[in-house]
């Protein structure tokens, strides 16, 4: 559990600066309908979405870094929510257009487990629903760690692992 983990962490001598919860953390961010996906001419490839979430339909400018399409209900991060690691989304004119908010990446949600990519499911039923609800977030955590210099083992991920591994009595897993 994420309780053991950051046991596990402080008895290795491993500073946790920053803990976020996901599950409290992405509680406001909600499935919506992409309904229209409109190319904005004259930028690098941003697109115009309005996105419903079954009740009300807002406008959500977006990057052109993964493929989107009609009828695909994805995770919305709404105007005023601050994502682990402090990225703030605004309501703000992108382009000179209006956008309530942005379509939420792995990535930037703190699920980096999952891949950087893009969830996304074919239920309209889900417009609306917090993402945390659907996703099945559980107890995941984004940790933000502070390594001491007379740690230079735990400077990468499997340094910190086997430190882990070793407080918990369990095995190490080394990626392929």
């Amino acid at each position: 559990s994420t309780d053991e983990l950051l046991g596990a962490l402080m008895q290795a001598g491993i500073e946790v600066e920053e803990e976020h919860r996901l599950s409290a953390a992405l509680q406001g961010v909600r499935l919506g309908v992409l309904e229209e996906i409109t190319p904005l001419p004259g930028t690098a490839g941003l697109r115009l979405c309005r996105v419903s979430f079954g009740s009300e339909t807002v406008p959500v400018v977006c990057g052109p870094g993964h493929p989107l399409e009609t009828g695909w209900v994805v995770p919305v991060v709404p105007a005023g929510t601050t994502l682990p690691g402090g990225k703030h989304v605004e309501a703000k004119p992108v382009a000179g257009q209006d956008s309530r908010g942005m379509i939420g990446l792995d990535g930037e949600m703190g699920l980096l487990a999952r891949g950087t990519g893009l969830q996304h499911w074919d239920d309209a039923a889900l417009a609306g629903k917090s993402f945390v609800d659907v996703a099945d977030v559980g107890d995941e955590a984004l940790l933000d760690v502070s390594i001491l210099p007379n740690r230079p083992d735990c400077l990468g991920l499997i340094g910190i692992a086997r430190e882990c591994a070793a407080a918990l009595n369990c095995e190490v897993v080394l990626p392929a």
